[in-house]
């Protein structure tokens, strides 16, 4: 568990250095007791400072869409393994799952932004790559 545990915090550790590097950090914060909760709290930083940054921009409708059935789905498995997790504080399959589904959240939600800067720069190549990301093909092979 730990091996994953600790590639999934450097991941989002990150993230937030790249997104918000002007951030002061917030003192009055407890730190989270368990190793889970705190990468889970970290996560969760990262996905609404993406999440911000997604609104404040103006996707075309179909993406929009696109995007909320993703997020709906992603959501509900997080619901899911939130509730699996307290209910046996022990069960790593759950905790390892609900990482796994916030750490998609967050490739999602990044990869979406990524895709909205491909479109405005007219980066066609880019774009169709950010859109394979996203469906969860591998780019095309350009050598």
């Amino acid at each position: 568990m730990a091996g994953w545990l600790w590639a999934g915090l450097i991941g989002v550790g990150v993230v937030l250095f790249i997104v918000r590097p002007w951030a002061e950090p917030d003192p009055a914060a407890p730190p989270p007791a368990h190793p889970v909760s705190e990468a889970e709290a970290l996560y969760e930083e990262a996905i609404g400072d993406l999440e911000t940054a997604l609104e404040a921009q103006e996707a075309p409708e179909g993406l929009g869409a696109a995007l909320a059935t993703e997020r709906e789905a992603l959501d509900v498995a997080i619901a899911e393994n939130r509730r699996r997790a307290a209910a046996d504080p022990s069960d790593e399959d759950a905790q390892e799952t609900l990482l796994e589904n916030l750490q998609r959240k967050l490739e999602l939600f990044h990869n979406t932004l990524m895709l909205l800067r491909d479109m405005e720069r007219g980066d066609g190549g880019g774009a169709r790559d950010r859109i394979d990301a996203l469906s969860g093909r591998e780019p095309p092979d350009t050598d």
